[in-house]
């Protein structure tokens, strides 16, 4: 037994030799590799922030900062907001179709019109201060709130009248 750290440094040597025999040595290491000192460098730019989860939120309320109880948002009642419905889909009577089913919700005289565009996704446009209607018409039509965008990022419709405070552009996916 007073040799016993003998046979420990033999079989370490040898699992070092077996391990270079199988693994081989790497053949991009120059032969006057050295150990260089750690260098201080400018801190790299903070990468974006992984989205996180957002909790739903109601857009017929909003939240008051001194507060933690929602409070009624100020919105136009439906039956007073100008609405378009736009064939974007190339789908016969898809407009007039939507736009029933948005008088059925409170909306009157939706103006079914057809779009110049054909779009995959169905989008709520609004006018100036229309937001939040624009955030409550897509709740009302099972929509994300990322289907709402401004209206001046809306296709080009044909005869649109120039008092259109939410446009819906309905895509493919309701079709």
């Amino acid at each position: 037994m007073k040799h016993q750290w003998l046979a420990f440094v033999v079989v370490g040597v040898l699992s070092i030799g077996a391990g270079v025999a199988i693994a081989g040595l790497p053949n991009n290491v120059p032969v006057d590799a050295t150990i260089i000192p750690p260098t201080t460098t400018d801190a790299p730019e903070p990468a974006a922030a992984p989205a996180t989860a957002v909790p739903a939120i109601d857009p017929d309320t909003t939240t008051d900062p001194d507060s933690a109880d929602p409070v009624p948002a100020e919105l136009a009642d439906r039956s007073e907001i100008v609405v378009s419905a736009v064939d974007g889909s190339n789908v016969a009577g898809i407009a007039l179709r939507v736009a029933t089913e948005l008088e059925d919700l409170g909306y009157v005289d939706v103006l079914p019109l057809n779009g110049t565009v054909i779009e995959e996704l169905t989008t709520v446009y609004f006018a100036d201060g229309f937001e939040e209607a624009a955030l409550r018409m897509a709740d009302d039509l099972d929509l994300p709130p990322e289907s709402v965008a401004p209206i001046e990022d809306s296709p080009s419709v044909a005869d649109l009248p120039a008092d259109i405070e939410l446009l819906v552009y309905i895509g493919r996916d309701r079709a």
